[in-house]
Parts: structure tokens; sequence; C-alpha cells
């Protein structure tokens, strides 16, 4: 028989809800920082993690445990190699169940006619975004 997994009072395991959203904003403020992609000579890197909107949670239902999070978010850029440039990548929506198809914007501040190098190396950082958020999720849910 599976370890409970709600809290005291819950005893059944029916359903609880457990606020993370301190925590996770504190996550993603450190672990979405850093992140590089190089691509056609030109290498983007994430500086800093500007707005960062939303929430998240841990809800055990029937004693099972789920994440549930809902987030936008900007993050600034710098890039370097054969163009150098500058901008935000904007996450519009990022939740559990858009983590493989998240929309995203590129705002470039860069010369004339380097853009499109610097949008696809910017767009890019999706995959890397995408297993920033598996694994907070992964840890939330062992931490919570």
């Amino acid at each position: 028989m599976a370890a409970h997994q709600g809290s005291a009072w819950n005893a059944a395991g029916t359903f609880e809800e457990r606020d993370t959203s301190k925590w996770m904003k504190q996550q993603l403020d450190t672990k979405l920082v850093g992140l590089r992609r190089e691509v056609e000579g030109v290498t983007v890197e994430t500086t800093r993690v500007g707005r960062c909107e939303g929430e998240s949670r841990v809800l055990i239902v029937r004693g099972k445990k789920r994440a549930g999070f809902e987030y936008s978010l900007d993050l600034h850029w710098r890039s370097s190699g054969a163009v150098s440039g500058s901008g935000v990548l904007t996450i519009t929506e990022i939740s559990e169940t858009s983590l493989d198809d998240f929309e995203s914007e590129v705002q470039i501040d860069a010369p004339h006619g380097s853009s499109s190098k610097l949008r696809i190396a910017a767009t890019g950082l999706q995959g890397d975004i995408r297993k920033v958020f598996e694994a907070a999720v992964q840890q939330m849910l062992a931490e919570w």
C-alpha cells in the first residue's frame, strides 16, 4: 500500500492543494539565468529573469501528488559571436499542459540586418527552458 501523502487532517487523501508559487519563482529566478544556445556562430545567453507572473501548486488527489502551474515571464538575453545584441524572450504562457508547445515572442536590440540569426538563437532556448521547468516540477513534487 502506498504511503499517505496528504496532511494529517486529510487522512483519506481525497483532495489537498499546496501553494508553491513563492518557491517556484525562486527556482525560476536562479535556474533560468545562464542558459546558452549557439546557432550559426551566434551564442545567446540568458542574463536575468524580468517579469515573472503566475502560480504553482502541488495537488494531492486521492493520495497522488500532481503539479500544476501557469507562468508568463520575460527572459533577458545577450548575444556574442558572429552577431552582438540583446533582447527579451517573452513566454506568453507556459503551464503543465503546454510544456511541449508553449509560445514565445522575441524582442531584439541589435544592428539592422542581424535580427534573423538572433531570433533563431533566442527561440532555440525553448528546449532549455522546458528542461528547467520539468526539473523544477520534479523537485517541487519531491519536496512538497
